[in-house]
């Protein structure tokens, strides 16, 4: 379980700070359990298959797919918070906080405008 411990993470991008801090572990904790020092307790892999959504069934095995369904755009933005926790990017933090403040109409504008800019880049 350890070996699929550690393909999870780098899957997923992330240090071992960064991918034990949603789960309330250290970077020191995630690494004694990737070296087998430490055994993961049920309460931990329930906790990263929740957070991760990873397949109990492939952490504890390795039998299966790793990643259950839905999993892309939630697993990954959960690895970039986690990620962006972590960082020294003072900017982005206070832009994401920003445009999580504005009203629900300033957020639809946003992202229309977001939208068109992704669009018409297409082409270039």
């Amino acid at each position: 379980m350890k070996e699929r411990l550690k393909i999870l993470r780098k899957t997923l991008g992330l240090s071992q700070k960064a991918f034990g801090e949603p789960l309330h572990l250290s970077g020191n904790g995630i690494s004694n359990y990737e070296q087998g020092a430490r055994p993961l307790t049920d309460r931990t892999i329930s906790d990263i298959c929740r957070v991760y959504n990873v397949s109990e069934t492939w952490l504890r095995s390795g039998t299966g797919e790793m990643l259950t369904e839905g999993t892309s755009v939630d697993a990954e933005l959960s690895a970039l918070v986690a990620e962006l926790i972590n960082s020294d990017d003072e900017w982005l933090k206070n832009c994401i906080v920003r445009f999580l403040k504005l009203s629900p109409q300033s957020k639809e504008a946003f992202k229309s405008f977001l939208s068109e800019l992704f669009e018409n880049g297409k082409g270039a």
